[in-house]
């Protein structure tokens, strides 16, 4: 979806992707979108950007006014989610105020790597 590769992704970040890509081949506008889920522009410019996340109602408005079902966008954005893993990106699913330190999160992954490797080393007798 990015050109570049980010550090990590957030789940919402993804949908509010899907639903705009959509809501353009559909040559719908924001404000319209917005106006039809009862909502200002502003808001919906958040949800497509991922800052403000969708309620269950507003997912299944959404896909509705882009002729899908909620399914079919939560399948889509599952699967980009997935791809995201598969490169190594974790996909978060809530924000936080400080971002996630991703090198301490794979340090800390690789350490409890490294002690199960040794763990199991000595388990076997091998050292």
């Amino acid at each position: 979806m990015t050109e570049s590769s980010p550090q990590y992704v957030f789940y919402s970040w993804i949908a509010g992707q899907v639903l705009a890509r959509r809501r353009q081949a559909l040559r719908v506008g924001q404000v319209e979108m917005a106006r039809a889920l009862g909502t200002s522009q502003a808001t919906w410019s958040r949800v497509e950007s991922g800052i403000s996340p969708l309620t269950i109602e507003q997912l299944s408005h959404a896909a509705e006014l882009l002729g899908l079902h909620a399914t079919d966008v939560m399948a889509e954005v599952d699967e980009y989610a997935e791809r995201y893993r598969e490169q190594g990106i974790p996909v978060l699913y809530h924000r936080t105020k400080e971002p996630p330190n991703v090198a301490a999160m794979l340090a800390a992954g690789l350490g409890a790597y490294g002690l199960i490797k040794v763990l199991s080393s000595s388990d076997r007798g091998e050292e």
